[in-house]
């Protein structure tokens, strides 16, 4: 299976340093786009396929830039015949347009036959290229269309596996962000080589679902961990954590965020667990309360917190965790050993707060919840009975602090979220907010005899617990690099 690169330029000279940087990053395939040349001189690109000796497609799309081509029909097929004769291995035509050019191509190049819809899957009629490759059975076919949803993504895969059933050589690829997983499972779907963007600023223009060459060059690893993530919240936090924990047990990874907008669609996504096209996968608001309901078997992490942000296959079950429910315990277990019945304050309601809540309601915690929407808290509480609202809370002193408000962020206030009575007899606060800067609460840990936990702390300890949950081994004793991690937060 190929590593193919796309190189697009207005100059000649753009398409050689675009090739040689390629083919430095792996590279076993260049597609020459030349349609984006301002000036086509044959000479200079029969020199510029010549000086590579890897294999070459030339491509001249009849539309471009959302317009067609500068060239005539007839001037275009005149050059496409041209490059025929030049140092190259395949050329590309589109269907329809280029049909009366096939029998005109020499044996010795392969033609490359493309089906594109751009909006959908409607304009792909598959029935059309199988008839084709009865009459012209060197064909490789690629079909590139963009899946809506994941019903669309089942129907390209039925395709690809029909074309590989057959022996038909093909390149099945899915546009945007719901087919991006097509790029990385090029294996699965039996397609002759994988397509990777150089970089954002060199080649192809980059569009929604595209891969840097250096992530499709792992993919071609069939042992490869492909992790999926719904909800686009931290993506990239997620994305360089989980890589390096892998990278640090000799495992290549990837994580794909996979847009999802309806609850239909819950089943289609799941099923790539268990066929094995995701390792696992992690789950945002607001599909966290949703998914158990899909899930064959609940961890104690789940059915005690009424979320799920972890789904994999045990015994070809998927089984659903709670990985914050898991954390909260770990992190509060030292605070509460010698202190069986705790008073726990939590300030607002996310996920970690709501997490917190599960957990400490398995234990003999009194549980106080503040929060501006009464809604929220009403609901709360007839899920968990032992929680009270904070109004009608009698409790003075505290043991533990979850905080959930942004205060020091944006709109927010810089102050301290809680009333600074509570914090008087606090022993630990948990600030599960995300932030670049030190929030209000961590400057009161100088007035106050408490200790203090932010919100990267606590996101690099649900890393490892990910790691500890899919491995079933201890997480690596690792602190990663909040400078990198959180580089752009």
């Amino acid at each position: 299976m190929h590593l193919a690169a796309v190189l697009l330029s207005e100059t000649i000279e753009g398409l050689m340093e675009q090739a040689e940087i390629a083919i430095a990053r792996n590279a076993t395939l260049l597609e020459f786009r030349l349609d984006g040349l301002k000036e086509l001189r044959y000479s200079a690109l029969a020199k510029l396929f010549s000086q590579f000796d890897v294999k070459k497609i030339v491509t001249y799309r009849s539309k471009w830039n959302n317009g067609f081509s500068s060239l005539s029909s007839a001037v275009r097929d005149d050059l496409i015949l041209a490059l025929c004769d030049m140092d190259i291995d395949y050329i590309d035509f589109e269907y329809p347009h280029d049909m009366h050019l096939i029998p005109k191509v020499p044996e010795n190049i392969q033609i490359v036959l493309s089906f594109f819809d751009f909006e959908g899957l409607a304009k792909i009629y598959f029935e059309t290229i199988e008839s084709l490759v009865q009459t012209y059975p060197k064909l490789i076919i690629k079909i590139a269309a963009t899946p809506i949803n994941i019903s669309d993504l089942k129907i390209l895969w039925g395709w690809a596996r029909s074309l590989k059933w057959k022996k038909i050589d093909h390149i099945v690829l899915g546009l945007g962000q719901i087919g991006q997983i097509t790029r990385i499972k090029g294996y699965d779907l039996g397609n002759v080589w994988a397509y990777g963007q150089i970089d954002e600023e060199i080649g192809e223009p980059f569009s929604p679902g595209m891969l840097r060459l250096s992530v499709i060059e792992r993919s071609l690893d069939p042992d490869m961990v492909v992790i999926g993530q719904i909800g686009e919240k931290h993506f990239k936090f997620f994305s360089r954590g989980l890589r390096h924990l892998h990278k640090l047990r000799n495992d290549k990874a990837v994580v794909l965020n996979i847009p999802l907008e309806y609850e239909a669609e819950m089943v289609g996504l799941l099923n790539w667990i268990k066929d094995g096209l995701l390792n696992y996968l992690l789950i945002e608001d607001p599909w966290s309360e949703i998914i158990p309901n899909y899930l064959d078997e609940l961890d104690i992490s789940v059915s005690s917190t009424y979320r799920c942000n972890l789904i994999l296959v045990r015994d070809n079950k998927l089984v659903g965790y709670n990985t914050e429910f898991y954390v909260i315990k770990e992190v509060t277990s030292t605070y509460i050993k010698d202190n069986p019945t705790p008073f726990v304050y939590v300030e607002g309601v996310n996920s970690i707060g709501k997490s917190a809540i599960g957990y400490f309601s398995t234990t003999d915690a009194d549980i106080t919840i503040r929060n501006r929407t009464v809604s929220k808290v009403e609901k709360l509480i007839e899920k968990f009975p032992r929680l009270i609202n904070s109004k009608k809370s009698l409790i003075q002193n505290y043991d533990l602090l979850i905080n959930c408000i942004p205060f020091g962020l944006a709109s927010y206030p810089k102050m301290t979220p809680v009333p600074l009575s509570i914090l008087e007899n606090l022993r630990l606060v948990i600030d599960s907010v995300l932030s670049s800067e030190p929030l209000p609460l961590e400057y009161e840990k100088t007035n106050y005899n408490f200790d203090y936990m932010d919100g990267k702390e606590l996101f690099q300890l649900k890393l490892l617990e990910i790691q500890r949950i899919v491995s079933g081994q201890a997480p690596p004793k690792v602190s990663l690099d909040n400078s990198i991690l959180f580089r752009d937060l």
